[in-house]
């Protein structure tokens, strides 16, 4: 322990005698990655709330769907989900707006998914069931759901997350807009309690989607529609021809409708609550999962997001592009070379460095958390995720980011997407792979 105090009382009397040249020699990649473009937006969401109030525009088109009674199709694909399936039906039909039909796809589960789901059935006339007595994955459960919808919207929901119960409501106000093609929403981690991992992935969604994706909004860089929970229009959704089988589908989806020129907003008053890896192992699996598309879909399906001569070629798209292959690809690299260069520069002193970049981060992060705190209704919950902001900076820098880069570089030598688990071997065999 006496180390540890003296070695915190070294970094911080090395931060404290730093010159100028010096503090740019260490902290260039703080400057240059988390502060420029993180830090800053989020101080921007933060001053734009304070003088932009609720356009009255989104609350008049709600008015009027709900007049109209306008149906909205909530879509769930579930496989071997009958622990949580009850949950998230119950959230769901208790939305505020009640004009709804559930379409509840049972996958090739093995666990009671259907009884469950056709209980709620025979509870209520709008939920109903369909079922695929071989798995053939979430896309294509997705795919069938749509070939019975009838909502002007469609909502997509997983089986395992929860609505509050404005959800579909405040999702459904940013439609106002004719060009807007699928809302992204807001979500958190439902089983933030069960321990300090499920913790701070909670913090990592508040800080990241919460407000993150408000600056992407504005800027018309989002590229995330999540499969979690978010809203499209079917009528953007049957121009692309759904979901794809063979890929991650929340990025591909949005950007198979940016090509066709819908844009895409985030609902920052909608809340979903979705259970979130609660071990170590569990985590890195969802993410080498998560993160592999950077390289799948951003730098080999959708090349022509860099063609300037592509008909449908979009600026936005672009630089929504580049920021991903800046801020994942780069910036992960970056990092995790990041220790060896300040070796080369302090030797035996570069433990003390680092403790010094640590305690940057740590403000970092805080600051971070209190922007986000301060834009958002659930303070008082969330108030407790501020006795885990000093451990942040260790999980998004030393477990996060490298496991997105180990995921750029499998998929990137080693193709993964060909045989993920999450599609079904027979469905891979017959799709298009990029």
């Amino acid at each position: 322990m006496e180390f540890l105090f003296s070695l915190a009382e070294d970094a911080l009397r090395f931060l404290m005698h730093l010159s100028r040249w010096q503090f740019w020699s260490i902290f260039w990649p703080f400057v240059l990655f988390d502060c420029g473009r993180y830090l800053m937006a989020d101080l921007a969401v933060l001053l734009r709330s304070l003088v932009v109030r609720q356009d009255p525009a989104e609350e008049a088109f709600l008015t009027r769907l709900q007049a109209e009674e306008a149906v909205v199709s909530v879509i769930i694909p579930a496989h071997n989900e009958a622990a949580h399936l009850g949950q998230t039906l119950a959230s769901v039909l208790d939305q505020s707006y009640p004009w709804l039909e559930v379409l509840v796809v049972d996958d090739g589960s093995r666990d009671g998914t259907s009884q469950v789901a056709r209980r709620w059935q025979d509870q209520d006339p709008r939920v109903r069931v369909f079922r695929n007595e071989q798995r053939t994955g979430k896309a294509s459960a997705q795919n069938l759901a749509l070939n019975f919808a009838s909502g002007e919207f469609v909502v997509v929901l997983d089986a395992d997350s929860s609505l509050s119960r404005t959800s579909v409501a405040e999702a459904l106000k940013k439609f106002c807009d004719p060009q807007v093609g699928a809302v992204s929403c807001n979500l958190r981690a439902r089983n933030a309690q069960a321990g300090v991992l499920t913790a701070l992935q909670d913090l990592e969604y508040l800080i990241s989607i919460s407000v993150g994706r408000i600056a992407q909004a504005w800027w018309g860089t989002l590229f995330i529609v999540s499969g979690g929970f978010g809203v499209m229009r079917r009528v953007a959704l049957a121009q692309v021809g759904g979901f794809d089988v063979h890929t991650c589908e929340d990025l591909d989806i949005t950007i198979k409708l940016r090509e066709k020129g819908w844009r895409i907003a985030f609902a920052p008053r909608t809340l979903c609550l979705t259970e979130v890896p609660a071990t170590v192992r569990g985590l890195i699996r969802q993410r080498l999962r998560w993160d592999n598309s950077l390289i799948s879909l951003v730098l080999r399906k959708y090349r022509n997001l860099y063609d300037l001569s592509a008909a449908n070629f979009s600026v936005r798209s672009l630089l929504g592009a580049i920021d991903l292959i800046l801020f994942q690809l780069v910036q992960n690299l970056a990092f995790v070379l990041y220790p060896f260069y300040l070796y080369y520069l302090f030797r035996e002193a570069t433990l003390v460095v680092l403790v010094a970049v640590y305690f940057v981060y740590v403000l970092f992060s805080l600051a971070q958390f209190a922007t986000a705190w301060a834009l958002f209704d659930r303070r008082r919950l969330d108030l407790p995720l501020l006795l885990y902001v000093p451990l942040f900076p260790l999980y998004n820098n030393f477990l996060l980011r490298p496991v997105r880069l180990a995921a750029h570089v499998g998929e990137w030598l080693f193709t993964y997407t060909y045989r993920v688990r999450y599609i079904p071997p027979w469905v891979g065999k017959r799709t298009i792979h990029w």
